[in-house]
Formats: structure tokens, C-alpha cells, sequence
């Protein structure tokens, strides 16, 4: 039997509050208008800001058959690789 330091690195320390989710930069949510109805499930999106964004539907929605058409409000969470692509995660009434 070795010492302890033999067994390889240690784990990280869930005490120390730093988690993998606090290095991952943060997809921010934004409200828009669906204006166009792509092929393959996407759709352009005129964000509240002035942007236009390509967006596809989040699962949830998907498996819910929840149906998005051109003039419908959302909810579209933006990636911070890409802020001209994002995910329709809502549909408001």
C-alpha cells in the first residue's frame, strides 16, 4: 500500500464553492419576434434589441409539438460563442 499522494490528483474540494458551471460563460435570455419560418425547424428571430438571430427550437418544445409561426413572441436563449445563433426556449400567447 502506498502513500496517499500515489493514488493520483486529488478531487476537487465542493466545499471551495467553485464548480464547472462558474467557468462556463452564461447564455443570456432575450425576447423577440419570430419573422420566418426556415427549412429544418429553424426560425429568424428580430430580437427587442434590434438583432437578428437564427434560432432553433429547444427539445422541450419539440416534444411538447408546441408550434412557433412567424409573429409569435418568444424567449430565445443566446450563446455567447455565437450571439447570431440561439434557442428558442418559450412561446408567450
Amino acid at each position: 500500500m502506498g502513500l496517499p499522494s500515489d493514488r493520483g490528483p486529488r478531487p476537487r474540494d465542493r466545499e471551495s464553492g467553485e464548480d464547472d458551471s462558474s467557468r462556463r460563460p452564461t447564455k443570456s435570455a432575450l425576447h423577440g419576434i419570430v419573422r420566418e419560418a426556415l427549412p429544418n425547424a429553424m426560425y429568424s428571430v428580430d430580437l427587442d434589441d434590434g438583432r437578428k438571430i437564427l434560432s432553433h427550437m429547444a427539445t422541450s418544445l419539440q416534444t411538447r409539438t408546441v408550434r412557433i409561426l412567424p409573429g409569435d413572441r418568444v424567449t430565445v436563449e443566446v450563446s455567447p460563442y455565437d450571439p447570431l445563433r440561439g434557442r428558442i426556449t418559450q412561446r408567450h400567447r
